[in-house]
């Protein structure tokens, strides 16, 4: 069989297929044909990168919120230390919440804490 073109949907890559996976698909007891193995081939093809790009945005999503709360968090910590820390401070406890989530109050950056 001749070499396939590009699918222009679908970026498939352009291949050879050797007489012996159609020997192969041909001595199978459903028969299936050429189409149906390529129509299944590009079915799975559309799923995993339908997966990959609702994996793609959902990790987008993700650091997204990371870095929204952390711009909340630094701006607390910029204006003073949230009530939250102030009581505990006051309790004694001698670290405030900011401290121990590794944001130094008064400072824009952050401490990378390594467990």
């Amino acid at each position: 069989m001749g070499k396939m073109k590009e699918h222009p949907q679908y970026n498939i890559v352009s291949t050879r297929i050797c007489d012996q996976l159609l020997a192969e698909i041909h001595n199978q007891r459903d028969c299936l044909s050429i189409s149906d193995y390529f129509r299944a081939a590009l079915e799975e093809k559309v799923i995993r990168d339908q997966q990959r790009a609702i994996d793609e945005h959902l990790s987008a999503a993700e650091i997204e919120e990371d870095n929204e709360k952390f711009q909340v968090e630094m701006a607390l910590c910029e204006q003073g230390h949230t009530a939250h820390c102030a009581a505990r401070q006051a309790w004694g406890d001698g670290v405030c919440e900011c401290q121990m989530q590794g944001i130094v109050p008064g400072n824009v950056s952050r401490m990378i804490l390594e467990a």
